[in-house]
């Protein structure tokens, strides 16, 4: 069976600043599970967020949130820059992801890990 996942805005909740948590979503025999994303520095990507403006750069170990217009802005079609860069955080975080789903051999929600 294949594990397919994705970076998903949860709008059942909203923080203070307006801004909804971002979650990895994993789905794996028709069952769907939601972790937070915490920021995680990636070296190339680290390079390239001093461009960012402040609501979009986030410490180690944060978990991230983001407004209903960044996260469009994000994923929508032709992002731009600061965009374009948060865009490129989350493609590389889904590689390291997946990388991993893929080492494991009889995944299984029950008997995965996921750090919190």
């Amino acid at each position: 069976m294949k594990v397919s996942t994705a970076i998903i805005l949860d709008k059942r909740s909203q923080n203070t600043e307006g801004g909804h948590p971002v979650k990895l979503r994993v789905m794996f025999q028709k069952q769907k599970k939601l972790y937070p994303v915490k920021y995680s520095p990636i070296p190339d990507y680290e390079t390239k967020r001093d461009g960012l403006p402040e609501r979009l750069k986030f410490s180690p170990g944060q978990a991230m949130a983001l407004s209903e217009k960044d996260y469009s802005a994000v994923f929508g079609k032709g992002s731009r820059e600061p965009y374009g860069t948060l865009r490129v955080y989350f493609n590389d975080y889904l590689k390291i992801v997946r990388a991993t789903i893929e080492r494991i051999h009889d995944f299984d929600f029950d008997k995965t890990a996921y750090p919190q």
